[in-house]
């Protein structure tokens, strides 16, 4: 919906809005096309569906797309079709989640950081971003063109309409100390009104913790 979890201008979380129970009304409509332990399900269980043909449609990262397209993993291979994901009301913010994974030299490390430094910068550069595509979307800019595989300009799609980042403290704990609340929205047992409630107590109580 492209609101923040927390408003940026306010510093007041944004659970009790009118966006919030459009997003749970909006996720709740998906519940015919989804297994029924979706609340449960992880990434590997998503892409087993879809190798023995269970399920239709996924929502997937990059790194498992390349899996699709194997024949030997599944008879479907030739067959999907890959878009980005879709948007709530045709707005310039999609159904997106932008994940970047990392590297870190461990203090305790018993190996010379200045090698490991080296690898990590390698295994980063120009050179070696373009050679992991397309089984993976490397974090340099250029390393993925329409060209590059099936799904780029999906990708490429998808990038450009993802939500602006939360950069701030509290963002990664009130995602992960709400998701409960979530499932259990999405599964009856909360109603949405009260899952709203819910959720923007536990956001307050940790923005607060923040400020203190």
């Amino acid at each position: 919906m492209g609101t923040d979890y927390v408003d940026r201008d306010t510093g007041r979380p944004s659970f009790d809005t009118p966006q919030a129970a459009q997003a749970f009304t909006e996720l709740r409509s998906l519940l015919p096309f989804m297994d029924p332990q979706v609340t449960t399900f992880a990434q590997p269980a998503v892409q087993q569906q879809m190798y023995n043909g269970s399920a239709a449609i996924a929502i997937m990262f990059s790194g498992r797309m390349l899996d699709l397209t194997d024949p030997a993993n599944i008879r479907f291979a030739t067959d999907f079709g890959f878009a980005a994901p879709p948007s709530v009301a045709g707005g310039d913010v999609l159904y997106n989640a932008l994940s970047v994974d990392g590297w870190a030299i461990p203090e305790n490390t018993e190996v010379d950081k200045d090698l490991l430094f080296r690898l990590v910068a390698a295994s980063v550069g120009e050179e070696a971003s373009r050679a992991a595509v397309p089984a993976a979307f490397p974090a340099r800019e250029g390393s993925v063109t329409p060209a590059s595989s099936p799904f780029a300009p999906a990708q490429l799609t998808a990038l450009g309409k993802a939500p602006p980042p939360e950069p701030f403290p509290w963002t990664s704990r009130i995602s992960n100390e709400t998701r409960p609340v979530v499932a259990d929205v999405l599964a009856g047992r909360t109603t949405i009104p009260d899952g709203q409630r819910q959720m923007q107590e536990i956001a307050t109580a940790i923005v607060a913790e923040y400020r203190r």
